[in-house]
This record gives C-alpha cells, structure tokens and sequence, in this order.
C-alpha cells in the first residue's frame, strides 16, 4: 500500500474509499485497552475501550465537544491545521496544577487566567490548565523519516490543552491554530482517563462510520498494515 510523502500536505478526499491514514500503520490495541478518537466532522473527543467481543469493535465510555483547527486539517508544518491519523500521547504536563494554570512552551508562567488577563493580552494564544502533548505513529505522514520532511505533529507542538476563552472560541466549531482545545473541565477528564501509552486517532468523519467500517472488518481487527 502506497502512502502520503512526509514532506506533502494532507487534504483526503473520503469519496474515494477509507482513506489510508486509518488503515496503514495502525497501532497495535490490545483487548480493553483504552484509545482516544477526535471526529473533525463532529469536533467531538471520544474515549472509547478495544473490545474484540463487542460486534463494533469498541464501546465509548466519554465524549466531549472540542475545537480544532480553524483552518482544517492538514499534517504539514507551519499550516496551522489540525493533523490526521494515529497519534500516541507522548507527555501529559501540569499535573497537580490549579485550573486555568497558563503554559508558555509548555512550561507554568504562574499565571491563571482571568478575563481581565484576557482582555489585557488580546493577541495571546491562551494554553491552559493541562497539556497532552501527541507525536505521531505513522512514518511519512504524521511523523518524520529519519528527522527529515515537513510533516511532523511532534514537532508541531499539536496538543490536546484547555482554552478559557469560550465566548470567542466556542468549542464545537474549529478555531484553534492546529490543536485541540477543551473546556478546562473537560480536558481534565481526558487528562485523568489517559497515559503516556494511548493512542489517539484524529480522523474527519463521524465515529459511526469507524464503527460500522470495524464491524466489517475493513480495518484489518485493527493490526498494523
């Protein structure tokens, strides 16, 4: 099976069948294991549990609403969308930290945003309460080959992290630069019910179709390609 050139931008067309990012290079889930699922087309987070028994695949436990990138999706540097495929969590950051705990590189300025803070900082692109840093586990099309090409979601510093600003930035519409932005309560959720080990896949149509393409077993009982 071909795949996407690390250095090309991503835009899929889903008329033309499943498109590879789900079905090449797929993680291997173990039975009960937990693994994260961002629908584009719903601009809704699943987490939902492997279960082999189950005639779908998997059963969801929690769902969220979220934002993603204003600009759509797309797994080239520097475009400011929100990439696709299968990810695995890489770091969880700020454990332990009060809500609406800023970060700047992913560090705790010590600040907690307020409105006024808001409002006083208009161009800032607020990253708050918790970060789960992903890195993505496709070669050649969300991760780099041997530290060469554009399309690295690692290096695009792309992060599950809270926003506190929903009166300009609803959640359940895209507007954020490329990551996917909770409600704080939320993330905080996500953030407890996940590890450094789960997989996340990040994909444009509704989770029923993922379902209903595993309840056919056109996903290959979710082994690598």
């Amino acid at each position: 099976m071909s795949f996407v050139n690390d250095d090309r931008p991503v835009n899929l067309p889903l008329n033309l069948g499943w498109p590879n990012y789900v079905t090449c290079q797929q993680p291997n889930i173990a039975d009960q294991e937990l693994f994260v699922v961002v629908s584009i087309t719903e601009q809704k987070v699943y987490v939902c549990k492997k279960q082999v028994n189950n005639s779908m695949g998997f059963s969801v436990l929690w769902k969220a609403l979220v934002s993603t990138g204003k600009a759509g999706v797309g797994n080239l540097s520097g475009s400011g969308q929100t990439p696709l495929g299968w990810h695995r969590i890489k770091a969880k950051i700020g454990e332990g930290l009060p809500e609406n705990s800023v970060f700047v590189g992913r560090r705790a300025t010590g600040e907690i945003f307020t409105e006024k803070l808001s409002l006083e900082n208009p161009d800032r692109d607020w990253i708050l309460t918790r970060i789960l840093w992903l890195t993505g586990c496709q070669k050649g099309f969300n991760r780099r080959i041997a530290r060469f090409g554009q399309c690295d979601t690692l290096a695009r510093y792309i992060y599950f992290h809270g926003s506190g600003n929903w009166k300009n930035e609803p959640a359940g519409k895209p507007y954020s630069h490329g990551c996917i932005r909770l409600h704080n309560n939320d993330l905080l959720k996500l953030f407890n019910m996940t590890s450094t080990t789960t997989n996340v896949l990040i994909l444009e149509p509704e989770l029923s179709q993922l379902k209903a393409l595993i309840e056919q077993n056109q996903i290959n009982g979710w082994n690598q390609c």
